[in-house]
């Protein structure tokens, strides 16, 4: 397989990519070169097309091709930066991310589903893996709302403690309304679809959530959801504007607005964020 320029010196070349914890044996900062290969999972049918391969903080990545708008380096850098935000219980969690150049074999049918004509997959989490699809890294949202999955299927948070934080944190939001609040979500980051967008009313936390819990996908996509804007609003500060009755204005940060919300997803990253 012929690498560009771009992603040499390697230290050496992998013939396959395996699943699992430190499956191929990457050491941290080491960039190996990986060969084509085919694979079927719970994803679908693909083929890899070849690319490099790396591990940081003991999670082992995989970048094809193509990905990083051509400078698959970047996508790993970018990939590395993302795993420095999490926490050591997300890294306990996480065994290896794959940055995919290619659209993921599940659009067609997550397009059906969600009755979306355009919609794609962004990235999927599931087993210890994450893999982004379409080469794009965008954004740490993003990667924080997967990592949110791995979180969710551990044990760390439970439904039912999550279904009455969705009761209290609706009712501070009725309270701010009754009270002459105005609420509106600042452009804290880049939204692919509305549904990524805040709803600052009573239900799911964005669109997407509240969607998925009219749909039978019980609570969730708003955990995942949650734990991504809570760490986005650290941060970023404020991620809503609220305006009084009298005109007066407030920045609400994530806390404010959706106390019980952060408490569990503070209590279940058990450390500082």
């Amino acid at each position: 397989m012929h690498l560009s320029p771009l992603i040499q010196p390697m230290d050496r070349t992998l013939e396959n990519w395996h699943l699992g914890h430190h499956a191929n044996g990457i050491a941290d900062g080491e960039m190996v070169a990986v060969l084509p290969f085919s694979r079927r999972d719970l994803t679908g049918a693909y083929r890899f097309a070849g690319g490099i391969g790396s591990a940081w903080h003991g999670v082992e990545i995989l970048v094809e091709q193509g990905s990083g708008n051509g400078v698959p380096t970047a996508a790993l850098d970018t990939i590395k930066g993302y795993i420095n935000t999490l926490s050591a219980r997300e890294l306990q969690l996480l065994d290896q991310v794959e940055v995919l150049a290619q659209a993921c074999p599940q659009d067609a049918y997550w397009r059906q589903r969600y009755g979306i004509p355009d919609y794609y997959v962004r990235a999927l989490t599931g087993r210890g893996r994450t893999q982004f699809w379409r080469g794009d890294t965008r954004t740490l949202r993003v990667f924080h709302h997967e990592q949110a999955h791995l979180l969710h299927f551990s044990g760390g948070i439970a439904g039912q403690q999550w279904s009455r934080a969705i009761q209290d944190d609706d009712r501070r939001l009725a309270e701010l309304r009754a009270a002459g609040w105005t609420l509106t979500g600042l452009p804290v980051d880049r939204f692919d679809f509305d549904r990524d967008l805040l709803r600052l009313v009573p239900g799911g936390i964005t669109g997407y959530a509240e969607f998925a819990r009219s749909n039978g996908n019980t609570d969730q996509e708003d955990i995942a959801e949650s734990i991504a804007w809570r760490k986005l609003g650290i941060r970023v500060g404020p991620i809503a504007r609220g305006t009084a009755a009298d005109g007066s204005q407030h920045l609400f940060t994530f806390d404010e607005l959706f106390p019980a919300r952060t408490r569990l997803v503070d209590q279940a990253l058990r450390e500082r964020i």
